[in-house]
């Protein structure tokens, strides 16, 4: 799946998913949805390219509600995305949402418990 494909996948989440859609900020900007679609198109491109071998392993550390390391997975990369409670509660929805257009089986998000605490409804590895 190419930046472009994913990136109308992603406005049709957000359309559908009112969580994201208040943290990106995207579909819900009026005047300004094609300049924050093209910045998020440059962002995904830029990844990709710095990515340049063929099913590579990425650690995607910090990576939120995990959009780039979805968009990764689509591509054919192996990637290990690693969040924080806050964003983890969101993963399992969308990797549901995102395996009816592409293979998610080389996609792995954990919760680290970098502060000393244990999220109550951790379930291990979401992938």
């Amino acid at each position: 799946m190419n930046t472009e494909e994913f990136l109308e996948l992603f406005i049709l989440e957000l359309e559908q998913n009112r969580n994201l859609r208040n943290y990106y900020r995207l579909v819900n900007s009026g005047t300004s949805f094609h300049f924050r679609k093209a910045y998020l198109h440059q962002r995904l491109a830029y990844v990709g390219r710095q990515v340049t071998k063929a099913g590579a392993a990425v650690w995607d550390i910090g990576c939120g509600y995990a959009t780039t390391a979805l968009c990764l997975t689509l591509q054919g990369h192996k990637v290990t995305g690693t969040t924080l409670e806050y964003y983890y509660d969101n993963i399992r929805e969308r990797m549901d949402w995102w395996s009816r257009y592409g293979d998610l089986s080389a996609l792995k998000i954990d919760y680290q418990d970098l502060f000393d605490t244990r999220h109550p409804n951790y379930i291990g590895d979401v992938g």
